[in-house]
């Protein structure tokens, strides 16, 4: 009789999910009746189950700790065979009992919770009356290193810093599967697409080229250094993480508008963010002299405008700040604007002047003037805009300016400047310097000179310093000192527009100089210092007429004129000049047709004159001018008439003339 044995084995699933063995050859069912040995044969249907070695030995399975295993033996045979598992313990196999992790029932082998001790030879024995048969399953439990799931080390817009978790095995077994590498995958959480996958060989790394605020599966599977552990039924280990939010955009056209004393009012555009989250913005004040912030607002919604109360005359800085509603942390800040609220400026301002000088004086605010720190006067000529400014002396309310040019029109400015260097606005004055006394005139020279006149021309004076009134000019001997000119008495006095005037009443051939004052007008006289020295000599004027003309020894041919010397002289006194005609005749100077005489001479013989005829005679002096040289005459003297006497050629001429004529 021959029996039939059959023998199942079946595995639980590991946590690395090994793979499933081959099964065994069919087994057909005896016929009844027929007595038949028992035929063991050991399969597997369990696809996680991997079967190593001959089929006519035993077969070795990796199995995980802490999994289930389940062997089932079935075998054939009749009589119907009986069969149990027995262990190898110590080279000997024995039959198990059943426990709570162990249990055998009808060929069912069933091991819960393995551990390293589980590890060994297994036996499925099967018998009937016609004989025995038998199978073994080798069986090693090993441990395995298992991983957590990835954790967030460092986040931001586009990229994780993630730390791996995978503390070693800390239970002794021969088998163990170490971690070699890992596998780090990652995809959009809501995407159906496939994993990304990063191999790495340490328990930390980055995963980057991120979309900002997404939501990320990201998932940590081992890869074991021994091969029996790559076929593990260990699932990766998966989290869901989400990116940092970009920063959000910069707030821009930060603008302040509407500036006022203690009022302002500050506009801004805020772009939207990139990520869609809600942004809200904070507006930042500070004040700049002490670096610390003064006042915070903060702007909620889509308001992109406020108005902000301030202290009078203060400079402030202010800035936007955007903050993401979802991650506060996040911030950008605009440019910062500063500004400097408005607030009274100096005012009353006043000038006393002089021609070189003037005091300016001004008031301010009673309130403000503990603040003020000094003033800053600029002042420059009307018309050029290069200032000059005046030092006023701290927080004294007045300057002095000084060198200023006179009969100038200059403007000034004054403005207050205030702790934090804020200055008020500026107010202006002008004023005109008062008259001075002018530069002399200049090219001071003489024209036409002649023997009492001379005409002086000259040129205006460099700085009129005010309206020139008039021009003073003085004559005096060349002898004389410019000490000794009185400078309220002149010898001709023009108006201011004149550059010229004739000077009379000059003594002739005398040396002078000429000297000009330019006068300006301010209450008194404004005289110049003298302008000129510029020295001539008058020309010689002409003698007077010789005095008390006589004749006497008269004849018929000729006749003794004589005369006295001129009662003034000019010059030297040259030659007298007499001149002669007859009666009714033109009457021709002596320089012309008459005699000289010597200057020395008092008389001249008149010779070869006509019997019996009545003649004229004046006489004139002549003096010498040295330059130009010639001779000046006198004014002819009174005519004075006498007849020559009768001769008796005369009487004869008389009668044969009148013969003739009858």
């Amino acid at each position: 009789m021959k029996w039939l044995l059959f023998c199942e084995i079946c595995f639980g699933v590991s946590v690395f999910g090994l793979a499933a063995a081959t099964d065994g050859p069919a087994l057909k069912e005896s016929v009844s009746g027929t007595p038949e040995s028992p035929s063991v044969v050991i399969t597997s249907k369990n696809p996680l189950t991997k079967a190593v070695g001959k089929t006519d030995e035993c077969s070795t399975y990796f199995m995980s700790l802490n999994s289930t295993l389940s062997l089932q033996c079935n075998s054939t045979g009749y009589p119907i065979p009986t069969y149990r598992w027995q262990s190898e313990s110590r080279s000997e196999f024995r039959y198990l009992p059943n426990s709570g992790r162990r249990k055998d029932v009808n060929g069912l082998l069933k091991l819960k919770q393995l551990n390293t001790s589980d590890s060994g030879q297994y036996r499925c024995f099967s018998n009937n009356s016609e004989g025995n048969d038998t199978k073994c399953v080798h069986v090693i439990v090993y441990a395995i290193q298992q991983c957590s799931a990835a954790t967030v080390t460092t986040r931001s817009p586009t990229s994780f810093g993630l730390s791996l978790a995978c503390p070693p095995v800390d239970i002794r077994s021969p088998h163990t599967c170490d971690i070699r590498k890992y596998a780090v995958q990652y995809r959009v959480a809501t995407s159906k697409q496939a994993f990304q996958e990063k191999v790495v060989s340490t328990s930390s790394t980055n995963l980057k080229h991120l979309t900002s605020y997404t939501e990320y599966e990201v998932c940590v599977k081992a890869m074991y250094m021994q091969h029996y552990c790559q076929s593990s039924s260990v699932s990766p280990t998966c989290v869901f993480l989400r990116t940092q939010p970009r920063s959000p955009p910069q707030p821009m056209a930060v603008n302040v508008i509407g500036i006022t004393d203690t009022k302002a009012t500050v506009t801004w555009d805020q772009p939207a963010h990139p990520d869609g989250i809600s942004v809200r913005n904070n507006m930042t004040i500070m004040k700049p002299q002490r670096n610390i912030v003064v006042a915070i607002g903060l702007v909620k919604g889509m308001e992109r405008r406020t108005v902000i109360n301030l202290r009078i005359l203060t400079r402030y800085k202010v800035w936007i700040v955007a903050i993401n509603e979802e991650k506060p942390q996040q911030t950008s800040s605009s440019d910062k604007i500063e500004f400097v609220t408005t607030g009274p400026s100096p005012h009353g301002l006043a000038s006393k002047v002089t021609s070189s000088s003037a005091e300016i004086s001004w008031d301010f605010a009673k309130e403000l003037q503990s603040r003020v720190t000094s003033y800053l006067v600029k002042y420059s000529e009307l018309g050029d805009r290069t200032w000059k400014t005046a030092d006023s002396e701290g927080i004294k309310m007045s300057v002095t300016l000084s060198d200023l040019k006179s009969y100038t029109s200059y403007g000034v400015e004054v403005e207050g400047i205030l702790d934090s260097d804020v200055h008020t606005k500026t107010v202006s004055h002008s004023f005109t310097t008062n008259q001075s006394a002018p530069s002399p005139p200049r090219d001071v020279k003489v024209r036409n000179v002649l023997s009492r006149e001379v005409t002086t021309v000259w040129s205006p004076p460099t700085l009129a310093n005010g309206q020139l009134a008039m021009y003073r000019v003085f004559v005096m001997i060349s002898t004389s000192s410019v000490s000794n000119v009185d400078h309220r008495k002149g010898n001709s006095t023009v108006s201011g527009s004149e550059t010229s005037a004739i000077i009379t009443s000059l003594t002739p051939n005398t040396r002078y100089k000429v000297w000009v004052a330019a006068i300006n007008v301010e209450g008194r006289e404004l005289i110049s210092k003298l302008g000129g020295s510029s020295a001539f000599t008058t020309n010689v004027e002409a003698s007077s007429p010789p005095r008390n003309v006589t004749y006497f020894n008269v004849t018929s041919r000729s006749v003794v004129v004589q005369w006295l010397r001129p009662l003034t002289v000019h010059g030297t006194l040259f030659k007298y000049n007499v001149s002669l005609s007859v009666s009714g005749q033109e009457l021709y100077r002596m320089h012309r047709r008459g005699k000289l005489v010597d200057g020395h001479i008092l008389f001249l013989r008149l010779e070869k004159l006509i019997p019996f005829t009545e003649y004229r005679v004046q006489v004139q002096a002549g003096t010498i001018m040295s330059s130009p040289s010639r001779v000046l005459w006198s004014d002819p003297t009174e005519m004075v008439t006498f007849t020559t006497k009768q001769t008796c050629e005369y009487i004869l001429f008389s009668l044969v003339s009148l013969k003739s004529f009858t």
